[in-house]
């Protein structure tokens, strides 16, 4: 998972309202659609709620779009939070 192998660095959240949450932050924009990250990604996603956030394109500054994937009940938990205001 080092980050200048595949291109996105992951964070670990232990206690949070979905359990452990891991967020895959890119490094490079795109990274996150390689092989190697795509397949991390869904390797933890089987267990875990894991959040996506990719950089701009062509060189804008700051983060680009979010997404999540993991499994359902908790992707359906969370989007539902964030759109309530209750995530936590």
């Amino acid at each position: 998972m080092r980050p200048d192998a595949c291109g996105v660095f992951f964070d670990c959240q232990p206690e949070t309202a979905f359990g452990e949450v891991f967020t895959a932050w890119e490094v490079e924009p795109g990274a996150s659609a390689s092989s190697h990250a795509r397949s991390i990604v869904k390797g933890l996603a089987e267990r875990f709620l894991v959040m996506i956030v990719t950089r701009g394109l062509d060189g804008e500054k700051g983060l680009g779009e979010g997404s999540s994937v993991g499994p359902p009940h908790l992707v359906t938990q969370a989007a539902d939070a964030m759109w309530s205001g209750k995530a936590r």
